[in-house]
């Protein structure tokens, strides 16, 4: 057996206890470097993005996907994947988000997972979840996930696939400045606290900031656009991953 599996061995069975890293278990890359075209759901963009980690190259991440509105609902979708030819974790993801009232927006969202290991194949699942987004404030809103509530069928995968509600408080309140707040429990790990800090310098950049407690990750990194498009380029340290790179490009229709 190579280094190379014996270090995927380590890091799948450190996994199993805590949620160190997963495709299915820990995106942070969305939450920190998600576009702010994201923040409109009026707004029609296409986006691709990486995270790399220097010394685990095999648990690279990568993802691509899409959004844009119609009438009173935002469609979407996004791919998802992680691995390499011993082991590799993919998710699609369909979401539709319609605006209720005013201040109130309900979405269905459906993904498909798949887990592929060497030489012994692979298995698939399907499952719905769904988010709702409030406007408490014109500069306030409060966002409720859950993904996973449901799956489609019996696959023998399903256990291995977390079920996990997200709570999150975003804020304009302060000019030029955004602040995150999102509490996340995923079954059966501890609530996981995710704070996020935007601050606009000028109209074409940003920095960004924040940390998560479980585990415990410090985020730095910066966002710059030009013309339609949009580049958000982050770093992540890991306790035991130790650092690595985010990458985000984004493209307005």
């Amino acid at each position: 057996m190579t280094l190379k599996k014996y270090d995927f061995l380590l890091i799948l069975l450190l996994g199993l206890t805590q949620p160190i890293f997963a495709a299915f278990e820990n995106l942070v890359l969305q939450d920190y470097l998600h576009s702010s075209f994201h923040d409109n759901p009026a707004q029609s963009y296409v986006y691709c993005g990486s995270l790399n980690f220097p010394s685990f190259k095999y648990l690279n991440q990568y993802e691509l996907g899409f959004s844009f509105p119609l009438g009173k609902t935002n469609l979407g979708g996004h791919l998802f994947t992680s691995g390499d030819q011993l082991y590799r974790e993919s998710m699609v993801r369909v979401h539709a988000n319609r605006t209720l009232i005013q201040r109130l927006s309900y979405g269905i969202k459906v993904s498909g997972y798949q887990i592929r290991v060497e030489n012994y194949g692979s298995a698939s699942t399907w499952s719905v979840g769904f988010s709702s987004q409030l406007a408490l404030h014109d500069d306030i809103q409060l966002i409720v996930d859950y993904d996973n509530l449901l799956f489609l069928g019996s696959a023998n995968i399903n256990e291995d696939i977390p079920r996990r509600g997200m709570v999150t408080l975003k804020s304009h309140t302060l000019e030029n400045q955004t602040f995150i707040y999102k509490m996340e429990k995923e079954i059966p790990h501890v609530v996981n606290h995710h704070v996020y800090w935007k601050s606009l310098l000028r109209p074409s950049l940003s920095i960004l900031g924040g940390f998560t407690s479980n585990p415990q990750t410090f985020i730095g990194g910066g966002q710059f656009e030009k013309g339609k498009m949009q580049v958000s380029v982050g770093m992540i340290y890991h306790p035991v991953l130790m650092t690595s790179v985010g990458l985000r490009l984004a493209y307005r229709l």
